[in-house]
């Protein structure tokens, strides 16, 4: 009985010690459960459907296409970065509205190389064109949704280049995999109607080989997610 009597102190000091650690790496683990949760709500938030996805423009590309000279047609091609924007989802993971931003200062060419191709992006961004110095930006902003089919949309809204707004229509796909979000598509424009008048034929006659075609097709990738 003595003996039972001085090793119960130690078998109670011995439980309450194992329930400690117990109770400690339950909590550890609880913690631990509760932050990875919440890691995987900030990386993958359900919460996007029905706000504003801002646009990756790491993740996004927009090409232009353009042609130059008669009879014989050159075509050129290149790349505008984006600046920013944003896509509106509603709860039912349809597009409300979109607004997207281009920065003209980065034109570049990709169908030329050397001094014609730098010749070709100076001259893209110089007055005589674009004028990036002074327009550094190029915006869309839609006025208008219309869902074609379940993942066909058409944007109504508003181009503006060189601060001169036209209605324009785009039309694209839209696709989620519930975490990432892409919108493809292209539209085409004719530059004469935002100030961009350089040899067009009209404006201008007898060009010949000069003569640029006054329609532009951009062609875009935009993608938004929360990373």
């Amino acid at each position: 009985m003595k003996t039972l009597k001085k090793s119960l102190p130690n078998i109670l000091s011995l439980t309450a010690f194992i329930s400690i650690i117990f109770f400690t790496q339950l909590n550890s683990s609880a913690f631990a459960e509760k932050k990875n949760k919440e890691a995987k709500e900030k990386k993958f938030p359900t919460a996007i459907i029905g706000e504003a996805l801002e646009l990756n423009p790491s993740r996004s590309s927009i090409r232009w296409y353009g042609t130059n000279g008669s009879p014989v047609i050159a075509e050129h091609s290149g790349g505008i970065k984006v600046k920013k924007g944003k896509v509106i989802v509603n709860t039912a993971g349809e597009i409300t509205a979109a607004e997207l931003i281009m920065d003209m200062t980065s034109i570049t060419n990709d169908n030329l190389s050397g001094e014609l191709q730098s010749k070709i992006v100076q001259h893209l961004k110089s007055p005589d064109f674009f004028d990036v110095k002074k327009y550094p930006e190029a915006t869309f902003k839609s006025t208008q949704v219309q869902k074609i089919s379940d993942k066909k949309y058409q944007l109504i809204g508003q181009l503006t280049i060189k601060n001169t707004k036209k209605n324009t229509n785009i039309t694209g796909f839209y696709a989620t995999d519930g975490f990432n979000y892409s919108f493809k598509g292209n539209f085409i424009f004719d530059r004469t109607d935002f100030d961009v008048k350089y040899g067009s034929g009209k404006f201008f006659s007898n060009l010949g080989d000069k003569l640029i075609s006054d329609t532009v097709k951009l062609s875009f990738d935009l993608r938004a997610n929360p990373f």
